[in-house]
Formats: C-alpha cells, structure tokens, sequence
C-alpha cells in the first residue's frame, strides 16, 4: 500500500508530539523530585530542640536555681548590656545625681551608631526620661550613648562605672567595652553569662521603676511626636511577664532576659544565642511555663505562728513558755513533692528566767525528706520575768 505524502507528514508530527510530551514529562517530574529534595532539605534544618546556648532560671526572691544549661558559658551579650546602663542612670536618679526631666542636648557621638536607633538629631534636645525608655524599652543604640554620656560626662567614663558596678553585685564573669552591646570586627566585644545576667536582673527587680519600663507596650517620647515599641515580644503575650530585656547580635545570637509573676511566685529567666527572633520567645515561654507547672512556692509557716512547743522556764514567774514562728517561712519545692514537707523545731528543753518575747530560744526546720529547705529563728511567744526569791526557792522543790 502506498502511504502519501501528506499522511506521512502526520504521522512523523504524532510522533514528535508523542516524544516531545514524554520529554517534558520527564523533566517536569525531575523538577519536582529537585523541589521535595529541597524541600524536605528546609524541613530537616528545622530545628526540633532548643537551639539557645545557654540558659538559667531562677525565683526572684531567693535565687533558687531551677533549670540551668552552660550557665557559667562566655557569651555576648548584644543588647542586654543596656540592662547595666539602666541600672546606673536609675540609681543616679534616685540618688539625685541627675533627673528624669534633665535636658540633653545630642552631640555628634550618636551619628557613628548603628543597628536599633529612635533617629536623634545632632543638636536636639531630649530628656533622660526620653532617652531612659528609649533604651529601656526599644532598645535604642543612639538613645543609650546619648544617656551615656549624660550620665558619666563620655561613654568611655561610663563604661568603667558599669565594669566597677559589675564587680560590686558579684558579675564576676562580665566584661563591658561599650554601652549599647554592638560588637564590633577584630574586638573581643563585651562578655557576660547567663549566671550574671541573672544576678544582674535580681538586684534591678529592687527597682519599682525597671517592671515600669520593661512592662510597657508602647509609649511615646520627644514631646509625643514618636511612638516607641517594645521589642519584648513575652510582654502581653506571656501569663505574668512584665520584663525586662531583649537582645542580638551575629556574635551574640537572639538573646531574652525575661520575668514573669504567677501566684506569688516570680521567676527570671536568662536565654542566650537562641537560632531566631521567635526561637528566643518561644524556648523562653517554653522554659518558664515548664518551670512554673513543675515548681510551687508554699508558705508553711507565718510570723506568730505557734509551733506547738513548750518550753520550761526556770525561776520565772511562769513555768513555761510557748514557742512561735520568728518570720514568714516558705519554701519552693517540686510540685509532686508537697506531701512530702514537715516541720522540725530544735530548742532546748528548757532555759532560765528572765525570757523576753521574740527572743530568739531555737529555730524551726522545714524538711523536705531529710533535708532542709528552709528555716527560721523559734522565738518566745511571750515575757516571762524572773520570779521573787521564794519563788525561785519552791521552784527548785518542785518535781
């Protein structure tokens, strides 16, 4: 049979359709095989754990460590080097040094600063109470030096006050070289841990006005022509944070201070180098939700309280005298472990005439199994006087 030429034209087309469509078809499914390689390649650089460095938790009150990871660790701080800058220019306040209301005239030392800024002009006026919440709660660079400079004449002369500061709370392990906490190329760069922070944060909690500062969401500044916001994400978020401090740089990674109050019981927390800025909030909520579940404050005892003790006084007008509770005793204990607290009193049976109330005759122990959580002075529940002389004679006949 003869095949014409027009037929075979069509044929030859079906063909390279046919093949060109299986062509695409293989090259189409190796894109997408490419793509899910890439794409379970993004999923597997996910991180599944933590990806802080270091890490710290304590009770505010008592400096009770609660969880710790590589607290002793040498890290940049970035940022929370402002948290010691804060700290002096709020003690320079109070000590009357310098005022909220100071003018401060902005030098030329603010333009060379980069990274976090409120933009101030060289030549403008602001106040330190513009400056304070600036840097207190927008992490301002230009805001901190120019606080700085009011607050000890340079940031030179103010970075030798928060080393001397440092050293005086017991910061053993920091070391400041700027006040804003940028690191620079070729320096060593300031240094702190998280065991350091932690110290650091417990003294400034002493300061009504630090919770002031670090709890608010939004302000404004410079005669109300800027809003400011917080850069503490916990802030509002997070059941009870009010604080304090945030924190980045490429050397020191994302960084979170934080606080937060829950049933009487406030806790810090120090996070260090976590991988990304919701990484560091979410471990840090993580670690502190974890810590309040897993922790409870008990008061076991209250000042006055009776102990349930006599003791025997000798020569007095009054044979005995009841023992109390000297103060407040609570301690902060593994939540499953509550059943297991008792109460110890140790004092001596009995003492000599004359006793005063709140005398100090003993202590009271709360056991935790066989250790002691905590304790305090058993005291006198009452006076008891030295007795008459022929009181004293019968009493020395009685059985």
């Amino acid at each position: 049979m003869r095949i014409r030429p027009r037929a075979t034209r069509m044929i030859a087309s079906a063909l390279a359709l046919l093949l060109l469509g299986g062509i695409v078809t293989e090259a189409f499914a190796a894109k997408k095989k490419r793509s899910s390689r890439r794409s379970t390649r993004r999923r597997l650089a996910v991180p599944k754990g933590p990806t802080f460095q270091s890490a710290l938790i304590i009770d505010a009150e008592t400096g009770q460590v609660l969880f710790q990871k590589n607290p002793h660790a040498s890290r940049a701080p970035a940022s929370l080097a402002k948290m010691m800058l804060e700290l002096l220019a709020l003690e320079a306040i109070r000590a009357g040094e310098i005022s909220l209301y100071d003018p401060v005239v902005v030098t030329a030392d603010v333009k060379k600063i980069r990274g976090t800024r409120v933009r101030l002009r060289v030549g403008e006026t602001v106040t330190v109470r513009d400056l304070l919440a600036a840097t207190a709660i927008a992490s301002a660079n230009d805001a901190a030096t120019a606080l700085a400079i009011h607050l000890a004449g340079s940031t030179d002369e103010c970075v030798k006050r928060m080393n001397r500061r440092a050293r005086e709370l017991g910061m053993l392990e920091t070391r400041y070289e700027n006040v804003h906490g940028l690191d620079r190329s070729g320096e060593p760069g300031n240094a702190t841990t998280a065991w350091d922070l932690a110290i650091l944060a417990r003294h400034m909690l002493g300061l009504p006005e630090v919770l002031e500062l670090s709890s608010t969401i939004e302000t404004t500044i410079r005669d109300h022509n800027q809003t400011i916001h917080t850069t503490n994400r916990l802030v509002g978020r997070f059941p009870g944070a009010d604080g304090l401090k945030t924190g980045y740089t490429s050397r020191a990674g994302y960084c979170l201070v934080s606080t937060a109050e829950r049933e009487g019981m406030r806790l810090i927390s120090v996070l260090l180098g976590a991988r990304s800025n919701s990484r560091r909030f979410t471990e840090s909520s993580e670690l502190l939700t974890q810590a309040f579940s897993g922790w409870k404050k008990v008061q076991v005892l209250a000042k006055g309280d009776d102990l349930g003790e006599e003791l025997v006084v000798r020569q007095g007008m009054a044979d005995s005298v009841h023992l109390v509770a000297g103060s407040d005793l609570h301690v902060l204990i593994p939540a499953r472990r509550t059943a297991e607290i008792r109460v110890a009193v140790d004092a001596p049976s009995s003492t000599r005439a004359p006793v005063g109330e709140g005398w100090a005759m003993g202590k009271v122990q709360v056991m935790l199994g066989d250790s002691v959580a905590a304790e305090c002075s058993a005291i006198a529940g009452a006076t008891v006087r030295r007795a008459s002389v022929i009181g004293s004679l019968l009493d020395l006949f009685k059985p």
